[in-house]
């Protein structure tokens, strides 16, 4: 007969907490990984220059003012720039008053260096670092 051989307790209790963080560790890692797929690559300039281009052209800063700030329609720069999955899915079926803008019409690489335009605006300064409203 084999003898088996048995794991003292306080070890056991190190291995059951081993296995139990490395699968939380490679359940966070799924989730953040998903949480990316939709969202595009850091913009390269062009990509950026490209994205003001076609921000002009479609004529979007009519209505989110020219550098995304908002008018008749809502501000498009951080922090209110929502993630590319959902900023692109509301393009194409948005509600309210602005147009669709179908994939055959702004594809989706267009649409893209649009928001790689929108992510290249700095937030706005908060407003305790303007000197003259905090007196």
């Amino acid at each position: 007969m084999r003898s088996q051989a048995r794991i003292p307790r306080p070890h056991r209790v190190t291995v059951v907490a081993s296995i139990a963080a490395v699968t939380a560790l490679v359940w966070l890692a799924r989730q953040a990984q998903d949480a990316v797929a939709g969202a595009p690559a850091p913009a390269a300039a062009r990509e950026v220059a490209s994205g003001q281009r076609l921000f002009i052209k479609y004529f979007c800063y009519s209505c989110h003012g020219t550098d995304g700030q908002g008018g008749a329609g809502v501000r498009l720069k951080e922090p209110f720039l929502p993630p590319f999955a959902t900023f692109r899915s509301y393009v194409r079926k948005p509600a309210g008053r602005m147009p669709a803008y179908r994939s055959n019409a702004l594809s989706d690489t267009e649409l893209e260096y649009i928001y790689a335009y929108l992510k290249s605006i700095p937030a706005p300064a908060s407003a305790k670092s303007i000197p003259l409203l905090n007196q």
